[in-house]
């Protein structure tokens, strides 16, 4: 049996011999030592300090973002907070996540405190300043004006004294304002900043107008080119060149014109133009050409007349009652003043008005001269009967174009 230490019997461990140490009896061991902590394994330092780093860290961060949530809590607004804090070895950088921010997003409600509010300048609409509708009423007044005048053919009464214009010269006038009108729909006139400016842009477009006008009522040059291609695809261009001057070039006139009755409907003062345009004069009857010319057989029945003893003057048998007065308001008539005036253009050019290059049909050949060198309506003169003297042929009209080139035989 083991005995306790301290039981009589007991012997404690000798030193071994030779140690020079004295033998120990059971009543004289040493007091048992302190306890002492186990040695560490190897390696084991290394890791404890980097550990208590990683704690420390920990520690300042949980701090920083304690303070970062108490001041955020409170009203204040946080900027975005990007912190690094030194790590021992080994261990990574932490950076804190930012806090959230109070500060609103940007509204136009909210105005931020201590900056400067941009104000926006103010924007003025054309259509709304106090001269925009009287110039839209403006543009509208002078384009209905000159429509009535081109329906109601009294164009020429309302131009500057000595001024003609004919149909293609209106036309083109007519559609540039009317591209204006159209334009102002679309918004041509815009609005700005400066209400001045604006108001300037508005009167431009009345003077464009006036002076447009100007222009058209004294027959000068419009200053703009046009090609309109219409509904039933015809093509009307112009260039806005004003009419030729029938001083100029009486044919090239006469070929442009364009006869409007009076506002009763009477063509006698539109012949009285073209044939004033050629120097002659129109006289309503024939008793005035006795003694003048000889009375041919069907005299009677003739609507006009040219005599070439009296080359200024054009006679129209007034006293035709199965025709006149009804033939005035027929544009037919003015056909046949253009027809007499061939007469007068033939015997100038040939001394006869009967050249041999017509070959005997002196009447076909004048029809023919009418139409294409003064602008009268083929379909108009043109007779049912190709036997009528008046029945023009491709002949007829090489012969007046020759006429008009200085051949007559």
């Amino acid at each position: 049996m083991t005995q306790p230490p301290g039981s009589p019997d007991f012997q404690p461990p000798q030193p071994p011999p030779g140690s020079g140490q004295p033998p120990l009896s059971g009543w004289d061991s040493p007091p048992p030592a302190a306890p002492q902590p186990p040695a560490p394994a190897p390696g084991s330092s290394r890791r404890d300090v980097i550990l208590y780093a990683v704690a420390g860290v920990l520690a300042v961060t949980l701090i920083v973002v304690g303070i970062l949530w108490a001041r955020s809590g409170s009203g204040g607004a946080t900027p975005p907070v990007t912190q690094t804090t030194p790590a021992g070895p080994g261990t990574p950088a932490i950076t804190p996540a930012a806090p959230r921010s109070q500060t609103p997003p940007p509204s136009a409600d909210v105005t931020t405190s201590g900056s400067p509010t941009a104000t926006e300048p103010t924007w003025y609409e054309a259509y709304e300043r106090p001269g925009y509708q009287t110039m839209v009423e403006h543009v509208e007044t002078v384009i209905g004006r000159y429509e009535a005048a081109r329906d109601a053919g009294t164009l020429n009464d309302l131009v500057n004294p000595g001024v003609t214009v004919d149909d293609d010269y209106a036309t083109a006038f007519l559609f540039k304002l009317t591209d204006i009108s159209l334009a102002l729909r679309w918004g041509s006139v815009t609005g700005g900043t400066d209400p001045h400016d604006v108001d300037n842009n508005i009167n431009a477009v009345v003077v464009q107008v006036d002076q447009l006008e100007q222009k058209f009522l004294a027959g000068e040059d419009l200053g703009f080119t046009v090609r309109i291609v219409r509904a039933d695809g015809t093509v009307f261009e112009s260039d806005g060149t004003a009419p030729t001057p029938a001083s100029d070039d009486p044919e090239a006139w006469a070929r442009r014109y364009v006869a409007q009755p009076d506002a009763s409907g009477d063509y006698r003062a539109a012949g009285e133009e073209v044939a004033a345009a050629f120097g002659m004069t129109v006289s309503y009857g024939f008793a005035a050409a006795e003694g003048y010319c000889t009375k041919s057989p069907d005299q009677d029945t003739w609507a006009a007349m040219y005599c070439p003893a009296t080359p200024s003057v054009i006679y129209i048998n007034a006293e035709h009652t199965r025709i006149y007065p009804d033939y005035y308001s027929q544009p037919r008539y003015v056909d046949t003043i253009r027809h007499e005036i061939s007469h007068g253009r033939i015997h100038a050019l040939c001394g006869t008005i009967s050249p041999s290059i017509a070959g005997g049909r002196k009447e076909a050949a004048t029809n023919s001269y009418a139409v294409l060198l003064l602008g009268a309506d083929f379909e108009r003169l043109q007779m049912d009967d190709p036997d009528n003297a008046y029945y023009m042929t491709e002949a007829s009209h090489d012969a007046a174009e020759a006429i008009a080139a200085g051949t007559c035989g």
